[in-house]
Formats: C-alpha cells, sequence, structure tokens
C-alpha cells in the first residue's frame, strides 16, 4: 500500500529517522513503478528528494525533484508541479540563488493561488519572504511572512506557524530588533517543542543562541548553540551541524578561547566542504584566517 509507506516515511523524517524515512519512500516508489502508477513515483521522488534536503545532500535533492516535475508536468498534474517548483526554491535558497528561488516560488505561488491551496499559498510566501529579506526589501519580506502566519494560524497549522514566528525572527534580527526577534523564536520554540519537530527546535535554539550572544549573554549562549548541535548531531543534519560549529567558533573567538574556536570552526568547513557549499566555505575560511596563530609570541 503506497499510502501506508508514504504516512511511515512522513513520520519518520518529522522525528529525524531520515535512513527509515528513504526506506519507506523507497518501497513506495517501487509500488509505484511496479504498478506503473506515475502519480505515486512522482510523489515518492518528491519525497525521497525531501530527505536528502534535510541531509544537506543537494545535488541529489535537486536531481529527484527535476525527475518529480517532469512526471508532474507530463501527467498536467499542477499541484504537483507547485510542490516541485517550491522545493526546488528551497534547495537553490540553501546555494544562495536567490533569483532562481524567487522564480520557483513565483511560479509555485500563481499555481497554488489559482488551485486556492492555502497550506501552498502560505508555504510559498515563507520562501518569498526569504528572499526579499535576504535581499534587504524588508517591508515586503514583513507583508509575506504576516500573510503566510494568518493562513497558518486560520488552518491550525501549528509547523507552518512555527516557521513563520521564526522567519519574523530572522526579519527582527535583521533590523537588531533583539527583543521582538526573542519573543518570535520562543514562539516558534513552543510549537516545535509541542510538534516534536527536533529540527525545527534545533533552528530556533541557534537563532537564541545569537541573540544571547549579541546582547553579550555569553553562557546563555553557549548553552543554546550546544542544545541546538546535540539534536543536530543525533539528527546527522550536516548543513545545521556546520552552521552550530561555526555559531560556536565565533562564540569562544569572542571569549577569547582561539584554539577551541578554531576547533569549532575546522569542523563546520570540513562539513562545508563535504556539501560543497561553496560560499559558506569560503566565509568559515576567512572566519579561521582571523585567529590569532596559535604560536603567537613567536611572530615577528
Amino acid at each position: 500500500n503506497p499510502a501506508g509507506w508514504n504516512q511511515a516515511g512522513l513520520l519518520y523524517r518529522r522525528l529525524g529517522l531520515y535512513e527509515e524515512a528513504k526506506n519507506a519512500f523507497g518501497r513506495m516508489l517501487d509500488i509505484g513503478n511496479e504498478t506503473d502508477d506515475q502519480g505515486t513515483v512522482a510523489a515518492a521522488l518528491g519525497n525521497l528528494s525531501s530527505v536528502y534536503n534535510d541531509e544537506g545532500n543537494l545535488n541529489s535533492a535537486e536531481e529527484n525533484y527535476l525527475k518529480s516535475l517532469e512526471i508532474y508536468e507530463s501527467l498536467g498534474d499542477q499541484s504537483g508541479m507547485a510542490a516541485s517548483y517550491g522545493n526546488l526554491g528551497v534547495v537553490y535558497g540553501k546555494r544562495g540563488e536567490l533569483g532562481k528561488v524567487e522564480k520557483m516560488a513565483k511560479k509555485a505561488l500563481a499555481l497554488e493561488r489559482a488551485l486556492d491551496s492555502k497550506v501552498g499559498v502560505a508555504t510559498n510566501l515563507g520562501n518569498l519572504g526569504i528572499v526579499y529579506a535576504q535581499r534587504g526589501e524588508l517591508k515586503n519580506a514583513e507583508e509575506a511572512f504576516r500573510e503566510a502566519l494568518n493562513i497558518d494560524k486560520e488552518l491550525g497549522r501549528n509547523e507552518g506557524t512555527a516557521k513563520m514566528f521564526g522567519n519574523l525572527g530572522n526579519l527582527y534580527m535583521l533590523q537588531d530588533d533583539l527583543n521582538g526577534a526573542e519573543a518570535m523564536y520562543l514562539e516558534s520554540l513552543d510549537l516545535d517543542e509541542a510538534l516534536g519537530h527536533r529540527r525545527g527546535m534545533a533552528m530556533t535554539l541557534r537563532n537564541l543562541g545569537i541573540i544571547y550572544a549579541k546582547k553579550e549573554e555569553f553562557e546563555e549562549a553557549e548553552e543554546r548553540f550546544r542544545k541546538a548541535l546535540a539534536i543536530n548531531i543525533e539528527l546527522q543534519n550536516k548543513e545545521d551541524m556546520a552552521n552550530d560549529y561555526t555559531s560556536l567558533g565565533g562564540l569562544l573567538k569572542i571569549n577569547d578561547n582561539p584554539a577551541a574556536a578554531c576547533e569549532n570552526l575546522q569542523k563546520a568547513l570540513s562539513l562545508y566542504k563535504e556539501m560543497e557549499l561553496d560560499e559558506k566555505v569560503k566565509q568559515t575560511e576567512a572566519l579561521i584566517e582571523t585567529l590569532p596563530p596559535e604560536n603567537d609570541s613567536d611572530d615577528g
């Protein structure tokens, strides 16, 4: 029963059990191929891609999303096409390809509005808001996030609501409104804890750590970073692990512990290289170069 495997895969993914999720979606894919049910094949490929995306395996995620999109286009399945466009946008966002993200999010949003799919509208408004925020178009970003938040609240979608609170927190951080950001992140964290959505919890804990670091509450910051890292190591979310190591490294640098800072930044660098996230590799290498040499007193 492909629907049963699909439900199992979605549950495993939410719990961060990625190997189990891939196995379940793989069984779903096998059934689709055996019965020549192209809709099931496309859905299974899309779900597998989402797990690869969670793991930081962006090339496999993109490859399978594109295969899924091709099938949906051949079937004229607009809902599936919209989901594929939105998911490809997330992959391109992780690579920092903002033009591609905007293009995918707008294609998806147009289809979701035509289909009157409120969930899809909210998701893609969130993706567009992130593009606007990264471009410094903060008013457009807030409008997109608020519209998405209202839809998610109306639908009782706590997972989407948690994401939008997180996005608004990020937006307030960009404007140095630390108290506003903290309030949004705490709302997000409460919802993710209630859902058992550990990946979301880890992301928000890191963001709270950044706030406490900016407030010079360094012990609070380090505690949040370490909690986030522990969750991501358990989930084997490589990109988020690398981001946590980077945050810890930056904090330890501020606290005059260059050896520990370097150790954490090197771990981050190794993971970014493994995932071929070139922009993050450059940023981390630059940060490592700002650390004092280990034998500082021997330098001329």
